[in-house]
C-alpha cells in the first residue's frame, strides 16, 4: 500500500472519529427536553447540576434539582433513551400520592396524606405512603423510579377517631414553615411521621444545614417539643 494511500485512509478514519461519531450524538438542550419531561416538571422549576458526554459508554451523566427534589439520570446520547438506575429518584412524592390513591380506589377530597417519606430498602429507593378516610386507613410503599407499587393494604378503622380529626402532612408542613418564618423552599423535610396512639406528628426537617426535631399535636396543631 502506496504512503497516499495510507496517508488518505487515516485522514479519512480521523474524520470519521471526529466528526461522524460525535456527530450522532444529541444536544444538551435535548437532553434537558427529555429528563424535564420524563421528570414532569416545569422547566422553570428545574437547576441543572450536571450534563457530562462518557463519550466512552455514549451516555450523558445528568444530575438536576426540582421542587426540592433531586433527580438523577442516564440518557443514551444517540437515542435519547433514558437508562433508569435504582437509586435515581424520577418521581415526586406528590406522583407517589396520586399512584397510591387511584390504585386505592380513591379520589374523594376527605382522604388526607399524613405519611410520606423516602427510605432505602435493598438498595432501592421508595415513598412510604399513608392516608386515611372515614372508614380505612391505608398503606402503600411505591418505588420512587418507576410506576410501581411494591405494596398496598387497607384496612378498616375500629376506633372513632376520624381521619378528618388530624391535621394533613401538608399542613403541619405549613404550620412548621410559618412557626419558623422561613421560605418553604429553604426547609428540607427528611421525615413526618403520624403517631396515632399519642395523636403527634414526629418532624424532622434539615433548615440552613441544621437538622431539626419537632413534634406537632396531630389535632390543634401545637408545635409541643423541639430542639
Amino acid at each position: 500500500m502506496s504512503k497516499k494511500i495510507f496517508a488518505f485512509l487515516w485522514v479519512f478514519m480521523l474524520a470519521f472519529l471526529l466528526f461522524g461519531c460525535n456527530g450522532k450524538y444529541i444536544s444538551k438542550n435535548e437532553v434537558k427536553n427529555i429528563v424535564i419531561k420524563d421528570a414532569r416538571v416545569e422547566s422553570e422549576n428545574v437547576r441543572f447540576v450536571e450534563i457530562d458526554l462518557d463519550r466512552e459508554d455514549g451516555i450523558y451523566d445528568v444530575e438536576f434539582i426540582a421542587d426540592g427534589i433531586r433527580y438523577e439520570y442516564e440518557v443514551d446520547a444517540r437515542s435519547g433513551d433514558i437508562i433508569v438506575d435504582d437509586d435515581f429518584i424520577l418521581y415526586s412524592s406528590k406522583d407517589a400520592e396520586s399512584i397510591a390513591l387511584e390504585d386505592a380506589g380513591y379520589y374523594s377530597n376527605n382522604v388526607k396524606i399524613f405519611d410520606n417519606d423516602t427510605q432505602t430498602v435493598d438498595g432501592k429507593t421508595v415513598y412510604n405512603i399513608k392516608f386515611w378516610d372515614d372508614s380505612e386507613v391505608c398503606e402503600y410503599v411505591v418505588g420512587a423510579n418507576r410506576w410501581q407499587i411494591i405494596s398496598g393494604n387497607c384496612a378498616e378503622i375500629n376506633n372513632n377517631t376520624s381521619a378528618t380529626d388530624y391535621l394533613s402532612v401538608d399542613e403541619v408542613k405549613n404550620l412548621v414553615i410559618n412557626y419558623l418564618s422561613v421560605d418553604a423552599g429553604s426547609v428540607q423535610f427528611v421525615e413526618i411521621d403520624l403517631d396515632r396512639e399519642d395523636g403527634i406528628y414526629d418532624v424532622d426537617f434539615v433548615l440552613n444545614g441544621v437538622k431539626y426535631d419537632y413534634e406537632v399535636d396531630a389535632k390543634n396543631g401545637n408545635i409541643r417539643l423541639f430542639d
